[in-house]
């Protein structure tokens, strides 16, 4: 299981793992670019410098979390954002916005699930379409989350991989 940025290290791993995997799940995710050209963009900004300033609780609400986040989630990944060395944030932010794994097909024999966030303001389904056009045989799926799904809804998606037999119905207790 994979969630946003991890994705494309997830679909990288399928073709060195074989058939001992059971399913790769996409968790709003990406296969390539998923802000397209504006992505390049962005990359070119000065990044590390706009990320010496904290998030607000409006920006990680609105594009990570959803407006019903409790105040000790957005408190908990503002730590853990910070947590992390600029220069890996930078880094990992330059590479997501610039990865182009999904112009490479692959035969897709482990089955691949790709769950997106109906409400994802970061990447919405347009980065699903990515996954779709690398292995036509993904399902894709919408849950009702944002886009740090696992992180504000862990119990719907363990239930929506439940409903497509990915996890035994005891998951969800």
């Amino acid at each position: 299981m994979a969630e946003s940025f991890s994705g494309p290290l997830a679909l990288r791993l399928t073709e060195r793992i074989g058939p001992d995997l059971r399913a790769v799940i996409l968790v709003c995710s990406f296969a390539s670019r998923p802000l397209g050209w504006w992505g390049l963009l962005l990359s070119r900004l000065p990044l590390g410098l706009m990320l010496r300033l904290p998030l607000p609780d409006l920006i990680l609400r609105y594009f990570l979390l959803g407006r019903t986040a409790s105040d000790a989630l957005v408190r908990r990944t503002r730590e853990v954002i910070s947590a992390v060395n600029q220069e890996v944030l930078v880094a990992r932010l330059r590479q997501a916005l610039t990865v182009d794994y999904g112009a490479r097909a692959i035969l897709c024999s482990t089955p691949v699930i790709a769950l997106y966030a109906t409400n994802d303001r970061l990447l919405g389904r347009r980065a699903c379409q990515s996954i779709s056009k690398m292995c036509p045989r993904a399902t894709v799926q919408a849950i009702s989350a944002p886009h740090f799904a696992l992180q504000s809804v862990p119990a719907d998606v363990v239930r929506t991989l439940a409903g497509l037999g990915i996890l035994a119905d005891e998951a969800c207790s």
